[in-house]
Formats: C-alpha cells, sequence, structure tokens
C-alpha cells in the first residue's frame, strides 16, 4: 500500500479545488446571463403591458365617446318618436272624424232621397185618388157634305 504524502495530498486537493471554483465561475456565470435575459425579457414585458394598456385606455376613452353619442342620439330619436306619436295620433283622430262624418252625410243623403221619394209617392197618390169629372167624350161630327 502507498502512502499519499501530505503534499501530494494538498497538490490533489488545490487541483480538485480550482477545478470546483472554475465550475462555479462557469455556473455564475451562465447565471448572470440567465438573469440578464430574463431581466431584459421583463424590460420588454413592461414595455409591452404599458403599450397594451395604453392602448386599453384609448379603447375605452373612445367607447364612452361612442356610449355617450348613443344616449344623445336614443334621446334625439325619443324626442322624433314622441313628435311621431303625435302626428300619428292626430292623423287617425281626423281621419276618424272624416270618416264618421262621411258616413253621416252619407246617410242624410239617402234619408232626405228617401223621404223625397216617399213624399213624392205620396203626392201622386193622392193626386190620382181624387176623383176627376168624367166628361163623355163628345160626339163626332159627321162631315157635312155640299150637296
Amino acid at each position: 500500500m502507498t502512502f499519499v504524502t501530505r503534499d501530494v495530498f494538498d497538490a490533489k486537493i488545490e487541483t480538485i479545488e480550482t477545478r470546483m471554483d472554475a465550475r462555479l465561475e462557469a455556473i455564475n456565470a451562465k447565471f448572470d446571463a440567465t438573469s440578464a435575459r430574463i431581466d431584459n425579457f421583463m424590460i420588454v414585458q413592461a414595455e409591452r403591458d404599458r403599450r397594451f394598456y395604453e392602448g386599453q385606455e384609448l379603447r375605452d376613452k373612445r367607447l364612452d365617446t361612442m356610449s355617450t353619442q348613443m344616449g344623445d342620439l336614443a334621446v334625439e330619436m325619443r324626442a322624433g318618436f314622441s313628435s311621431l306619436r303625435t302626428t300619428i295620433l292626430v292623423t287617425a283622430v281626423t281621419a276618424t272624424i272624416a270618416i264618421v262624418l262621411g258616413v253621416a252625410s252619407f246617410n242624410a243623403t239617402l234619408t232626405n232621397n228617401m223621404l223625397a221619394a216617399f213624399q213624392l209617392g205620396k203626392s201622386v197618390q193622392t193626386s190620382d185618388a181624387a176623383p176627376h169629372p168624367v166628361t163623355p167624350p163628345a160626339p163626332e161630327k159627321a162631315p157635312q157634305t155640299a150637296d
């Protein structure tokens, strides 16, 4: 069995320690690079989110403006419908009155004509019923001859 001297043992440990330090430095460098990449990614994402939220705010403002405009338009349409409702109501009442008056005048005309016809028939009947003096027909004269 061979015994390792303290100097050889220390040299081997020193070599192993140097390799471990190199590995640790490589890991730290990779970690730092990854951390830098993550930091850059987070900065890019924060910028993207900021632009997204600014766009959202612009869309929200546009939607609010459109909503306000639609509300104003609805108020105007209600006012227009109110006047339209009044116009339709007035037209319906006027048409109904015109129809009623037309039917009434037609009925009055028919009644008047029927009454006139009835009175005419009555007067004709009474004139026919009155006794007429009967005059005998005049005898015919014979033609005279010139003799």
